[in-house]
């Protein structure tokens, strides 16, 4: 079955007519692509109904579908030719599903209980900890080696997707607190410092004194660029309180662009945009990378985590 319009044209035929009224309402056959342009999430359609098109996720622009019930979703790209790795928390304590790539924490795995009393009571996450108060308390979840290129040394290396969904467990309440998460040149163990001050890294965060979550990025020398995300994005207050997703894309190849869309999961708040410069060489390998700690104030602190994907075309 191919193609055909929607409205029906009735009355005479008239070859005259730039299309005849035979040839529209023919089915029309699809012998080449077609585009579908990125737009925003249609209405729901009507029963037994569904509606595809482009979504830009991140700046990757990716097909995707919408049904009668309202709920929508990107199309999944074919894992037999594209490498992917995902981490996946069970909720209520269950096994936690590693795919693709080790992972590695700092802190003890907590159990954080699926409940319905708000949104954030249905998301599966578990919190990891320190739970003895310390002046230098860390806890974190990052990747096990230094695998991915922002961009790569030749046309067609490098580039990855990124998208991790995380919150501040306990610890919140202590203003001095600090955060990341997102991709940075390092495979150690994170310490207590400004996110800011670190090297080779691109991510959501805050420094200690910061009011605003920032979207940082920065090369190998000095201070990171820090964007601030707005007064819908104020650094969390209230322990495990709110999750958010960062969504991270680099395009494989020798020109640099990373683009970033950081969404508030509770209230629907965005923020996004594109940086081409103070990144990460392409020689530099990254690894995933995110932790919350205190600030230099004694306190137990933890990071709140519902799983990442990660994907890159080779």
């Amino acid at each position: 079955m191919g193609l055909r319009h929607a409205l029906v044209i009735s009355g005479p035929s008239d070859p005259a007519l730039p299309v005849d009224l035979t040839d529209w309402n023919a089915e029309h056959v699809i012998d080449d692509f077609l585009d579908f342009p990125a737009i925003a999430t249609p209405a729901a359609p009507a029963s037994n109904v569904v509606r595809l098109f482009g979504r830009n996720l991140g700046g990757r622009i990716l097909p995707a579908i919408r049904g009668p019930s309202g709920l929508d979703t990107s199309l999944q790209p074919f894992l037999g030719r594209n490498k992917t790795a995902m981490f996946v928390v069970a909720g209520n304590g269950g096994v936690d599903t590693q795919f693709g790539l080790p992972i590695t924490a700092v802190g003890t795995a907590q159990t954080t209980t699926v409940d319905t009393t708000s949104t954030l009571g249905y998301v599966r996450r578990r919190e990891w900890a320190i739970t003895t108060a310390a002046t230098t308390a860390v806890a974190g979840l990052r990747g096990s080696a230094q695998m991915f290129g922002l961009g790569g040394t030749a046309a067609g290396r490098g580039g990855f997707f990124l998208v991790w969904r995380w919150g501040v467990g306990r610890g919140a309440t202590v203003a001095t607190h600090r955060a990341f998460c997102g991709m940075r040149a390092a495979a150690a163990a994170p310490t207590d410092v400004n996110p800011s001050t670190l090297l080779n890294l691109c991510g959501m965060g805050y420094d200690s004194a910061d009011t605003q979550i920032q979207f940082m990025h920065n090369d190998g020398t000095g201070a990171a660029t820090k964007i601030p995300l707005g007064a819908s994005f104020p650094k969390p207050a209230v322990n495990d309180s709110t999750m958010y997703e960062i969504i991270l894309f680099a395009p494989p190849g020798t020109t640099q662009s990373l683009s970033y869309l950081i969404t508030n999961l509770l209230t629907g708040d965005t923020a996004s945009g594109v940086v081409t410069t103070d990144l990460p060489a392409t020689t530099t390998l990254l690894n995933l990378d995110s932790y919350v700690s205190v600030g230099g104030t004694s306190s137990t602190i933890g990071i709140v985590n519902s799983g990442f994907y990660i994907e890159t075309d080779n």
